[in-house]
């Protein structure tokens, strides 16, 4: 099944300083265009003048550049930035909705159907009054109803029964057998990855890695290292200087979308991993710690959030197996996926904040509200997808009281 990928232009109206991208832009039509890319696309990215293509929790500053008043030959090169980025982002069966006006795709749209990807714009030709309706309109009654829902009813569900499933989910995956992760579906380089006790810095690194692409490009970065290299041995990463290390991330190929940053990155995290760690990165969750020591460990290194920090801390202790004292600071890492089934189930709000889902998931299980993660975001990746969803296949379906019939 295809992922819908939503791109959203920006608009001149912003807020007064630095804010996620999604929150920096305060028009009314912009909101509207965030409300249906988050109601009706697996993920969405913010098409900008000044910056290019931005993921919506990036954090970014105001600024005056548009479009609209941009000669022809700056829109061209512009268009040539974005589409080097798109082809790093978008999964190759994407389905591509543009939320977008005439400037900013006149040199997308034909480019992404000629690379074979499948292209919708469903405002086409709609003057901003009649957008602002439309937009309202599909908020109200997202598509997948109309498509699929037999008789239009909503089942109201008791909250407590839904996250005691959500929560068995989780803890069957906390509670069984150590397994082989598949991060890249690379064998070699997921078996470096694994490897905590050999190559534990692996794990950090391609953590750290994890931004603004898609994972399985960020998590392959260390055993495309390692190919050029002959070893991924720590003494050897540490013989690198910041030069080595951005000539490895950008030749013959970039291994990043933004070079520069993460090869700082990239090198600062090997210096913090041999000063504070005395080379083995492992002890950073030896000894059971507890979980705040954990994501605050993650955190200290240059360009983690704590998105990423909680990720990681995570994927230690869901997949790996790796003991912490306690679990209350593993937060839920709230992609599209996630909040798209927390509204759906009924625990948020549609238009709800990332800070507000990790918040309800907090309240909901204080003592691991990240145990949430995995069975919210396989239900959205699987099943609870943002058009016509597979309600029959999901295992939440008895308790979701937003449930649909296939009708048939």
């Amino acid at each position: 099944m295809a992922n819908r990928v939503a791109l959203v232009s920006c608009v001149k109206q912003k807020c007064g300083s630095a804010a996620p991208a999604r929150d920096l832009y305060v028009s009314q039509l912009f909101r509207g265009l965030r409300r249906y890319a988050e109601t009706h696309a697996d993920n969405w990215y913010i098409l900008s003048a000044e910056y290019g293509v931005l993921c919506p929790d990036q954090i970014v500053a105001p600024y005056e550049r548009t479009l609209n008043a941009m000669p022809k030959r700056d829109r061209l090169a512009w268009a040539q930035k974005v589409q080097q980025q798109l082809l790093d982002l978008l999964p190759t069966d994407a389905e591509v909705v543009l939320l977008a006006g005439q400037r900013y795709r006149e040199n997308i749209e034909a480019f992404l159907r000629n690379r074979g990807y499948s292209v919708s714009v469903p405002l086409q030709g709609l003057q901003i009054g009649k957008q602002l309706q439309r937009l309202k309109q599909a908020s109200k009654r997202p598509e997948r109803r109309t498509a699929i829902c037999s008789a239009g009813l909503e089942r109201t569900m008791d909250r407590n029964a839904i996250t005691s499933l959500l929560i068995e989910h989780g803890q069957q995956l906390f509670n069984g057998p150590h397994g082989f992760v598949e991060f890249t579906q690379i064998r070699e380089a997921d078996e470096l990855l694994n490897d905590l006790k050999g190559n534990p810095h692996a794990y950090v690194l391609a953590c750290v890695m994890d931004r603004q692409i898609k994972a399985e490009k960020a998590w392959i970065i260390p055993f495309r290292f390692a190919q050029k290299l002959g070893t991924f041995a720590f003494s050897r990463l540490t013989a690198l200087t910041l030069d080595d290390v951005r000539n490895l991330m950008t030749k013959p190929e970039p291994l990043h979308r933004y070079t520069d940053g993460m090869s700082k990155n990239f090198h600062a995290a090997i210096e913090l991993i041999q000063r504070k760690y005395n080379g083995n990165a492992a002890k950073i969750w030896e000894g059971e710690p507890s979980s705040a020591d954990v994501v605050y460990r993650f955190l200290e290194f240059q360009g983690v959030g704590p998105k990423i920090a909680t990720m990681s801390a995570n994927i230690l202790a869901r997949h790996f197996k790796v003991r912490f004292k306690d679990y209350y600071s593993i937060d839920v890492s709230a992609d599209v996926h996630v909040r798209r089934v927390f509204a759906r189930l009924g625990l948020t709000d549609p238009e709800d904040s990332i800070e507000a889902v990790i918040y309800r998931a907090r309240a909901l299980h204080p003592e691991f509200p990240g145990l949430f993660d995995y069975p919210a975001w396989e239900t959205g990746r699987n099943w609870c997808r943002p058009q016509t969803p597979l309600c029959s296949d999901c295992y939440m379906k008895e308790v979701c009281p937003s449930r649909v019939e296939s009708g048939g």
